[in-house]
């Protein structure tokens, strides 16, 4: 019968595609009318004076929020492709003996500091109680639950480990 440490390796796995979904999803809302993305996608969408419907899908134009918002979505992207790969490089070296399941931990680490450090320069640079006033999206809470499970399944693969 399987053990819990032949089957560890889905929750990073898992963490990784949770993540890899909130990439893709706005990171901030505001009713339907604003969305925002975490590599600095707008969509915003409003009636004007004379009751025209406008729609408009941007980057934003701030470099001090586009500069680093693509940086940091950059290095969330690769920790994810990361977080992703070494599970199932995992899953094959299982049998070797060859495990070491460190990557789960320093990626979901990286992609956390990378989520609040991206939450902090939008605070700092849109205007001060920006979270407050706009919400946070899947963007953000799936980057938090997809590192949480990634570290729950580090800890699962030490202590199987030993």
């Amino acid at each position: 019968m399987a053990e819990i440490k032949d089957y560890i390796w889905t929750v990073p796995l898992i963490g990784g595609i949770i993540a890899l979904g909130a990439f893709y999803a706005p990171a901030a809302y505001y009713n339907d009318s604003f969305y925002l993305w975490m590599w600095a996608l707008v969509s915003s969408q409003s009636w004007t004076i004379s009751g025209v419907f406008v729609r408009r899908v941007e980057f934003l134009d701030n470099p001090d929020i586009l500069i680093p918002s693509l940086i940091l979505s950059v290095i969330i992207f690769l920790c994810i492709l990361a977080l992703i790969g070494s599970s199932f490089l995992y899953r094959k070296r299982m049998r070797n003996g060859k495990v070491n399941p460190i990557v789960w931990l320093g990626a979901s680490i990286c992609i956390l500091g990378s989520t609040i450090a991206w939450m902090i320069i939008i605070e700092a640079v849109m205007f001060p109680s920006f979270w407050s006033i706009i919400n946070p999206g899947f963007g953000v809470i799936g980057m938090f639950i997809g590192s949480i499970l990634s570290i729950i399944g580090y800890g699962g693969a030490k202590i199987s480990i030993k």
